[in-house]
């Protein structure tokens, strides 16, 4: 069955102010609210813009007064949007699917909140803004790289700063030494991530290095770059929707069943050999050219750089509950 878990968090609280899910008490709820979303989890150095997520049925008074949950000025003072976090995969309920690959999905500032009442369809619109801050609500990002100081401790020291209560994992290589101090100040995640990239892409280990990458997904900072040893996450045949297929010069696009435990910097190791699943039919040796549709038509391991999140829980498609993946083929160093 399909899993999702709304939370919304008032400023500085850690006990939500509204909780709307489809396993309530851990039990599936055939008759929860609709949820759509298309969420694109990419680092931070490619511009991605905020994230959409839709609910349909929602209850007047939240339809009425969407404005409680986006920034507003209180007593003269600018108040951040409530915190948003959504939690997603697939619960239990069906044979193939995985509790265990349950995940946040999205977490992030609310920046806008809008309702709309067509004829019976009630929504609310939530825009989400996971780096917290943006032009109008700028963030305090001075990179401070003294010469001789490897890049991942002033990255650290940065970002320390600027998230105190969001985790972070820096995994990128101590050759990154400036010879001279290097100052950098910015407003946002954004500006950040595309300026470390531009001084590191081609530099300090040779033309091929394709520099450091800044990521946040589900509420977690992680900075990484090619020499990182990434976690290796062995993907199943249950988990692919359709075969994978090149989308471009070395990337790969995998569909999988909805899933939040994979991260940017991942690496994926594809099935191997042929799929035995209850209730798929195997053919006898006289009808082998159909085994074929019973292997991937990839093998080896990539190393996944770009996700999107798509989900529409009542629809009966099953590409529209999905984790669509791009990746390369991977490579340490």
């Amino acid at each position: 069955m399909r899993f999702y878990e709304i939370d919304l968090y008032a400023p500085g609280s850690t006990t939500p102010t509204r909780t709307w899910t489809s396993f309530p008490g851990g039990q599936f709820d055939p008759g929860a609210l609709n949820v759509e979303f298309d969420l694109t989890v990419a680092p931070y150095g490619t511009p991605i813009g905020g994230q959409s997520v839709t609910i349909e049925g929602i209850s007047i008074a939240d339809l009425m007064q969407p404005q409680q949950f986006a920034p507003q000025i209180v007593n003269g003072v600018q108040q951040p949007g409530m915190t948003f976090v959504l939690k997603g995969g697939m619960g239990k309920g069906l044979p193939l699917a995985n509790p265990a690959q349950q995940g946040t999905l999205l977490k992030g500032q609310i920046w806008q909140a809008f309702g709309n009442w067509e004829g019976t369809e009630m929504t609310l619109d939530f825009v989400i803004n996971p780096g917290g801050y943006d032009s109008d609500n700028p963030g305090n990002f001075v990179l401070n790289w003294q010469a001789g100081q490897p890049l991942s401790t002033a990255l650290q020291n940065c970002l320390s700063v600027a998230y105190p209560n969001t985790p972070l994992t820096v995994n990128i290589s101590n050759q990154l030494v400036q010879s001279d101090q290097e100052v950098h100040h910015c407003g946002t995640l954004e500006e950040l991530a595309q300026y470390v990239q531009g001084i590191t892409n081609g530099q300090f280990l040779g033309p091929t290095y394709p520099g450091v990458q800044i990521a946040m997904q589900g509420g977690a900072l992680s900075v990484f770059d090619s020499t990182w040893q990434s976690p290796t996450v062995q993907l199943n045949f249950a988990d692919l929707v359709g075969q994978p297929t090149w989308i471009d010069v070395n990337t790969l696009q995998v569909k999988l069943v909805m899933r939040g435990d994979l991260q940017i910097g991942t690496t994926v190791k594809m099935p191997t050999g042929l799929s035995g699943q209850v209730g798929q039919v195997l053919t006898s040796g006289n009808s082998l050219p159909s085994s074929a549709n019973y292997v991937t038509t990839f093998s080896g391991s990539f190393q996944i750089v770009e996700m999107r999140h798509v989900g529409n829980f009542r629809s009966g498609d099953g590409r529209s509950w999905v984790t669509i993946i791009n990746c390369v083929p991977y490579s340490n160093g």
